[in-house]
């Protein structure tokens, strides 16, 4: 693990922040962005408090009382949904929000970025599993409803109740469609088909999109054809 520290929050009477993350999986420019973030709230009055939570794209951290007298943080395991699990630091906070980010902006522009959180609810169908092609249905979010519907896409009978399981979308991701974590933060009126090998189809009330040309996921895309060949 490594760490970055705030170096502005002290002058303002907040003790400074360290954010602790894994070199191997965050860039580390996305950590430097979120510490200056965490500087101009605190200089503009936000105060961060042991105890508190915060969302950052679809995730939660929390913030704990390290040994040297700054704030760290913990976030969610992704191993275990219930009990959920925390570890130290923001690793899987932030390569989330620029896995999310990199993927919606290879086909739609970033303002239209809709981050649900872990804590939200979604529809799970009951023969999906993390190996098989899928799609995704976002509505209109309501209440703590995320708006998210996850769906097989095997030949039976998806009309009756017996057919889906109510459940919070943490434990959608990591107890039964961990492949659906990229494509969460689209908005409503998405429906997102992925087929067995990963590839990608995406509409927006009812309107097929394209990729953008040397996007991130067009070169992902390009990398996971020639692994397969």
């Amino acid at each position: 693990m490594k760490s970055i520290t705030t170096t502005k929050c002290s002058v303002h009477g907040q003790p400074e922040l360290t954010l602790a993350f894994d070199p191997e999986k965050v860039l580390e420019r996305d950590v430097r962005w979120f510490a200056a973030s965490l500087e101009e709230n605190v200089a503009s009055g936000t105060r961060y408090q042991v105890g508190e939570s915060m969302q950052l794209g679809w995730m939660w951290a929390w913030i704990i009382k390290l040994p040297d007298g700054t704030l760290g943080f913990e976030e969610p395991d992704m191993q275990s949904a219930v009990p959920l699990v925390r570890l130290p630091g923001l690793t899987n906070n932030l390569r989330h929000l620029r896995l999310q980010k990199d993927t919606l902006e290879s086909v739609l522009p970033v303002n239209v970025l809709a981050f649900p959180t872990v804590q939200q609810t979604c529809l799970v169908c009951t023969k999906l599993d993390d190996s098989s092609a899928f799609f995704l249905d976002r509505r209109q979010p309501q209440g703590n409803d995320s708006g998210w519907i996850f769906a097989c896409q095997a030949d039976h009978d998806h009309n009756t109740a017996q057919s889906w399981k109510k459940t919070w979308l943490y434990s959608a991701i990591v107890e039964t469609c961990r492949r659906a974590l990229p494509y969460l933060a689209f908005p409503p009126g998405s429906l997102i088909s992925v087929a067995e090998d990963g590839i990608p189809q995406f509409f927006l009330n009812e309107k097929k999109l394209e990729v953008r040309k040397r996007s991130y996921l067009d070169l992902a895309i390009e990398r996971s054809r020639h692994s397969a060949d």
